[in-house]
């Protein structure tokens, strides 16, 4: 059994503005967020009906919004590596899953990104992408704490994620 509690979100329309159209292109009209945190159970089961006993997700869901405005992006993986580190922010957060999609992306339908990744995942990605050692080669593929697929590229990669491997 897990140590972690999970908070979903589902169905948050963000009101953003992603990529690059032509006149006869089919435009998004929403772009839509479905996000799990996974948290420790302590501040799930409680034994205080006060918010100091609880995580307060109200401030992270405030800032998604926020970054969702904040400008015309070209992606939906930049903007959901913005919304990634916003929530990595908060200590509490032990990992993170996100579902982002849009529509529609013909007559009808929607087109999105799934990802999930664990703090420490998070951390090392974003340390490989600032020496610049990104896009990744070959990975070697190994399951996460939450379930989620790990994708290293090296040993020492593998190694730096799970020292106990």
């Amino acid at each position: 059994m897990t140590k972690h509690a999970q908070i979903h979100l589902d169905n948050l329309t963000l009101p953003c503005r992603i990529g690059t159209y032509g006149p006869n292109d089919i435009v998004p009209d929403a772009h839509v967020l479905d996000m799990t945190l996974y948290i420790d159970k302590s501040l799930v089961v409680v034994d205080r009906d006060h918010m100091e006993c609880v995580f307060d997700y109200d401030p992270l869901i405030k800032t998604i919004l926020e970054i969702a405005v904040a400008q015309h992006y070209e992606t939906q993986e930049y903007l959901v590596s913005r919304i990634f580190d916003s929530c990595f922010s908060y200590n509490e957060i032990h990992g993170v899953m996100l579902f982002l999609r849009k529509s529609p992306v013909q007559a009808d339908g929607s087109l999105g990104i799934q990802v999930q990744m664990e703090r420490e995942e998070f951390f090392y990605v974003e340390k490989r992408v600032a020496l610049g050692r990104h896009p990744m080669p070959t990975p070697i593929i190994r399951t996460g704490k939450f379930g989620a697929l790990v994708f290293c590229t090296q040993i020492q990669d593998l190694q730096a994620l799970h020292p106990a491997s």
